[in-house]
């Protein structure tokens, strides 16, 4: 299997320029203290965070900063837009505990709801919950399967997103900031401008850090006039663009537009999004249509830095169980197509080695072992392999799924994957 990247953007693995992360950690904490931090910090290489070395104040002892989210985003950025990605996160870790006002009526006027990538969110879930403690972070909620929302506070150089703690502050649910956040964001201007002139393609204009919230309200979505039912992306917080899906000269122009700005800092996702009754769901356009590849190849590595961060951390939880209980963490493959972009996903599965799936177009199936050597058998469709193998296939409630997996087929599971 080959391993490829989609157009206008550098393969999530690519070594250009990238610094180790005991160079950007070093990197970080020297950001800060030029920005005035005074307390000493510390790294830690095992959780691959930033914290406080001590503080006499109870408040500031849970203080850490996560690096993994922005040290992917430092070196998928273009080389001039790095040194932005790194202030973003100082601004967020230069923080007073207080930022946020003592009162919820305070606060309000400064609530708005933010588009995230979903699988930044869930990294954060799994990190906590295999370090055994308890998320504190900013709460968010899925939305349209790949994306989250979260409430965030809006202050004059920094985006905060918040959670159960500010929420306790102010003596109000969860439910109750979002409805808050909504009739602001409901408040705001809204603009639409065509891209690149096209009577088809539209793009948010408002320029106020919040463009793809705008996604969050369907009903003014559908007053955008397009051909066919509305077809949305948000490949960057800053980017939201709409299109219809009877319109092939829009939809090009989208998937470049979402091409270029995937690339950029703060880029947020490649999937496409078509509005049903209402709610946004994942979308593609037909096997045959011309843009099909683009579209797909998008998704694809999108897909495949969610599978690559959620990796790692699986690979440090299965070291530390007994060594009959280990999984082998499968990595999540890119096959290229026309145009080296990828085209499909797949993933080895090997006779005899217990196995945590990724979710993949297809499955090599490998027999042998390593006295008697490896053997490739065939490559099967995962709906196929699903059909036949499911009830051994064990999904583990995560985003991007995975599945563990520790029987083999047999040799007559073997022959009716292979004869469909």
């Amino acid at each position: 299997m080959s391993s490829t990247q989609a157009t206008g953007r550098r393969h999530p693995d690519s070594a250009e320029s990238k610094p180790s992360r005991e160079d950007f950690g070093r990197m970080f904490m020297a950001r800060l203290h030029e920005a005035g931090m005074t307390e000493e910090v510390v790294f830690s290489r095992d959780e691959f965070s930033v914290r406080l070395k001590h503080s006499d104040e109870p408040a500031r002892d849970a203080w850490v900063v996560r690096l993994e989210n922005t040290y992917r985003e430092f070196f998928l950025a273009p080389p001039g837009l790095r040194d932005e990605v790194v202030t973003r996160l100082v601004r967020v870790a230069m923080l007073p505990p207080d930022a946020t006002p003592p009162d919820f009526e305070t606060a309000v006027p400064n609530l708005l709801p933010a588009v995230r990538c979903r699988s930044g969110y869930e990294i954060d879930l799994l990190r906590a919950r295999i370090g055994g403690e308890a998320y504190t972070g900013a709460a968010q909620e899925p939305l349209a399967v790949h994306l989250g929302v979260r409430v965030t506070y809006a202050l004059p150089d920094a985006i905060m997103g918040l959670g159960p703690k500010e929420f306790a502050k102010w003596n109000v649910t969860a439910e109750q900031a979002m409805q808050a956040a909504m009739g602001r964001l409901a408040a705001l201007s809204h603009p639409f401008v065509r891209a690149n002139g096209c009577r088809g393609c539209f793009y948010s204009a408002a320029n106020d850090d919040y463009d793809s919230s705008r996604m969050l309200l369907p009903q003014l979505c559908e007053t955008v006039q397009v051909r066919g039912n509305h077809i949305a992306m948000v490949p960057a917080t800053s980017h939201f663009l709409l299109a219809g899906d009877n319109d092939p000269k829009a939809l090009k122009i989208m998937v470049s537009e979402a091409e270029a700005a995937f690339g950029l800092p703060q880029g947020l996702s490649g999937y496409a999004f078509r509005l049903i009754d209402g709610e946004w769901r994942p979308w593609l356009p037909p096997k045959s249509h011309v843009l099909y590849p683009r579209f797909r190849a998008l998704q694809l590595v999108t897909a495949y830095q969610a599978y690559r961060a959620q990796h790692d951390l699986l690979v440090a939880q299965e070291r530390s169980k007994p060594a009959d209980e280990t999984c082998f963490v499968a990595g999540y493959g890119l096959e290229a197509g026309k145009s080296n972009r990828p085209e499909r996903s797949a993933v080895a599965w090997t006779q005899g080695v217990p196995t945590l799936l990724p979710q993949v177009d297809a499955i090599y199936f490998v027999q042998g072992n390593a006295d008697r050597g490896l053997r490739p058998v065939g490559r099967i469709a995962w709906d196929r392999v699903l059909d036949v193998m499911g009830d051994r296939m064990e999904p583990l409630g995560l985003y991007p799924e995975r599945y563990r997996v520790r029987c083999f087929p047999t040799d007559g599971e073997l022959a009716r994957l292979m004869s469909a």
